[in-house]
């Protein structure tokens, strides 16, 4: 009878999952290390947790799974970890001592699923939770988990894994008659590996950490700015990056930085650098390189002006005169994909200005290796 009965609640259980991961609007998607994670049973909330594939996300990061159908136990060893649960359970022995789980792993569509929480703790990770949004007018963004940790991970179709370093920092002051002022930053940098030229990688990540240096440094200048006798909280400053892996198609690896940097006032600034590393030149390509000759400048101005009209945009002033700055274009599928940041073409409240250019229309100036 008790069998039953625990049959049935499973039964209920799983199939409440599966309605609930259908019917889901927004989805939920997961990055680890900036590498979006496939997987055959998706990501879901749950009783206000988000639930991950355990096996997905500990494979990906170097370690083995096995799991025992007759006990519905799940055991791991990897980078240092060894842990066992139990389907069902909220308990879990990590390195050889129990640990809580916030809420039970649970089985959906054959696959054991677990709370992001205990993948943050079990992996000594930071988990960054950005919720989506279903609005009429501006459409589906799905719930966005990302999971960032020293651990590499593979991309798929490169013999390259990137791993992440996390800075923060934070303080806060106060001014008489005025509302309190911070400085603060909250900093995610990758660090690449696998890379054929070992110089060419060795400068990469030292740039990575030389955006750190960038920030610290403005911190230092704003805390500077609160000491002073006449000092009224305009020098808050904030900034906030971390980074994602957007495409990894011919030939070319992209890390789309993704960043919003405060310095008082009415708001900050949101800016984007997508990084175009050729990995068999070891290059990190600008707008130029992609093309045969000088032609390009005035063919892409040319497509994108009479593409403008049809941009979700109320400006009618709007005018695409020049290219923007170096890496802020990249690839996805057949289209190229040019982006400004606000006020370069459009107000701030227009926000990123892009443009999704065919490879079709610029196929006889593309070099070969980029068509």
């Amino acid at each position: 009878m008790k069998k039953s009965l625990s049959a049935l609640i499973t039964a209920i259980m799983i199939l409440v999952i599966c309605v609930a991961a259908t019917n889901a609007e927004p989805g939920t998607r997961v990055y680890i290390n900036g590498v979006e994670l496939q997987t055959d049973v998706p990501a879901f909330i749950l009783n206000d947790y988000t639930y991950l594939p355990f096996r997905a996300i500990a494979e990906n990061l170097g370690c083995a799974v096995d799991y025992d159908d007759a006990s519905r136990t799940v055991t791991m060893d990897g980078n240092g970890i060894k842990l066992l649960l139990t389907v069902g359970g909220n308990k879990a022995i990590v390195n050889g001592k129990e640990v809580s789980m916030p809420a039970p792993a649970i089985e959906s569509n054959g696959r054991t699923m677990v709370p992001v929480r205990f993948v943050s703790e079990t992996f000594d990770s930071y988990v960054k939770w950005t919720p989506g949004y279903d609005d009429v007018g501006w459409g589906t963004e799905d719930n966005l988990v990302e999971i960032f940790n020293e651990i590499p991970v593979g991309i798929n179709g490169f013999s390259v894994s990137v791993s992440s370093k996390r800075y923060t920092y934070e303080k806060n002051f106060s001014h008489a008659g005025w509302s309190d002022s911070f400085v603060s930053y909250d900093i995610i940098l990758p660090q690449v590996k696998g890379f054929g030229d070992a110089a060419f990688q060795a400068k990469y990540n030292a740039d990575m950490m030389n955006r750190l240096a960038y920030t610290v440094t403005n911190a230092k200048e704003a805390e500077e700015g609160q000491s002073g006798p006449e000092s009224d909280g305009y020098f808050s400053y904030s900034d906030e990056e971390s980074f994602k892996i957007i495409s990894a198609e011919r030939g070319i690896l992209t890390i789309m930085h993704e960043g919003y940097e405060y310095w008082g006032g009415a708001h900050g600034m949101p800016y984007h650098a997508a990084h175009n590393i050729d990995v068999r030149l070891n290059k990190i390509l600008q707008l130029e390189d992609l093309f045969k000759d000088a032609s390009y400048e005035k063919r892409l101005l040319g497509i994108m002006s009479a593409m403008k009209g049809g941009l979700d945009t109320y400006e009618d002033e709007l005018e695409v005169e020049f290219l923007p700055i170096d890496n802020s274009f990249y690839f996805m599928g057949d289209k190229l994909i040019i982006f400004y940041h606000p006020y370069d073409l459009a107000s701030y409240a227009r926000g990123f200005v892009e443009f999704e250019i065919p490879l079709a229309s610029v196929s006889d100036i593309l070099k070969d290796e980029y068509k």
